[in-house]
């Protein structure tokens, strides 16, 4: 594989489950082939006991809803 600024052989690189900004920055500054985002800390589970108009109007979609 040729690095695509220096067009230098190498090799590619893989980190994981990346949660803070300093880290996925240093990532990118090394020029990993790839990294995987972990946003689980950023998700809301209790919307599954929710009904779906409460979905609908906790995330302003309500307003998007099919009116009959």
């Amino acid at each position: 594989m040729n690095h695509s600024s220096t067009g230098t052989k190498g090799f590619g690189a893989d980190d994981g489950h990346l949660k803070l900004e300093v880290n996925i920055k240093k990532v990118i500054d090394a020029e990993y082939s790839m990294l995987t985002l972990d946003c689980s800390d950023q998700i809301d589970n209790s919307v599954t006991q929710l009904s779906s108009a409460e979905r609908l109007a906790k995330f302003n979609l309500d307003q998007l809803a099919i009116k009959s």
